[in-house]
């Protein structure tokens, strides 16, 4: 009976899978409606984006200090722990300090399973909450996109572990970023889910990595990162990172148009506690929009 199931399963997701889901995304964001604002730091703000579809996302926005004309902004998708508050993590550092910076919270609220059938039950739950995250980021770059201190040409999406293949989707389906930074994440999710599923046994793992891949196929950055050139591309990984393989780091790289730039730090995985980590890479992201002129309102 299990194997019957699983067959069914997997034909019901191959079918799932096989479709474009560009237009869809694009259909289920609708416009942005409804902005609420309220400040909770000087220099801080917590927001509320309603959309005409029904859909509300939710988290926070840093603002320069003394206020900018047009600065640009970035949009963070980090990951699924950090969530909004990463805007906390990074607004410290000097070089961003004249960037409007902006986080979500997650639609999903719980842990992600990497026990084989657990991880399926996970995902499965899960999926409405892939929809909503892609969702989310294009009407982010919607809010952002209408605020007078943004620089419309200096709006760029970062995305970071478990926040990277959203960030290439939404990046991917709407021009208005003007580049993507891609940090200690990957391509090729069922070998994603391969390399981090906890079974010994072999057989088992692949099945399970294959059908949870199935489920994520909406959001496969293989789909979707050729479309983000000609806008810069930048990707941070680290050479002992063990939650993302070498393999599904070359492929994303070797899938993507040009210009891009793959930057290999020594170390292992990004967490919320490796601060010093994250404020590296912040500088080293802020050095490379510089260098795609992605300040350009700024002296």
């Amino acid at each position: 009976m299990l194997i019957l199931f699983l067959s069914l399963l997997s034909l019901s997701l191959k079918i799932y899978a096989a479709q474009d889901y560009s237009r869809f995304f694009l259909d289920q964001k609708g416009d942005l409606t409804q902005v609420e604002e309220w400040q909770v730091e000087p220099r801080k703000y917590q927001v509320r984006l309603h959309s005409s579809q029904g859909f509300t996302v939710e988290g926070f926005v840093k603002v320069p200090d003394p206020p900018a004309k047009q600065a640009p902004a970035v949009i963070i998708l980090d990951g699924l722990e950090t969530g909004a508050w990463v805007v906390d993590l990074i607004g410290g550092v000097e070089e961003v300090n004249d960037t409007v910076i902006m986080a979500m919270n997650y639609p999903y609220k719980g842990e992600i399973s990497l026990e084989g059938i657990q991880l399926l039950a996970t995902l499965l739950k899960f999926r409405r909450a892939i929809f909503e995250t892609v969702v989310g980021g294009l009407l982010m770059v919607d809010y952002l996109s209408q605020r007078g201190d943004v620089d419309p040409e200096g709006i760029v999406m970062v995305g970071i572990s478990f926040g990277s293949p959203f960030a290439v989707v939404t990046s991917a389906l709407d021009s208005r970023v003007k580049a993507l930074a891609v940090h200690y994440g990957g391509g090729d999710l069922e070998q994603l889910l391969f390399h981090n599923l906890r079974s010994e046994n072999w057989i088992l793992r692949r099945l399970f990595s294959r059908l949870g891949a199935l489920i994520l196929a909406p959001v496969e950055p293989l789909e979707y990162v050729e479309r983000i050139s000609p806008r810069p591309l930048l990707m941070i990984n680290g050479r002992q990172d063990e939650r993302i393989p070498l393999n599904s780091v070359q492929a994303l790289f070797q899938k993507a148009g040009p210009p891009k730039q793959l930057i290999w730090l020594e170390g292992d995985h990004v967490y919320p506690s490796k601060k010093e980590l994250i404020q590296e890479l912040t500088r080293r992201t802020a050095r490379w929009m510089r260098s795609n002129n992605l300040f350009r309102t700024l002296k």
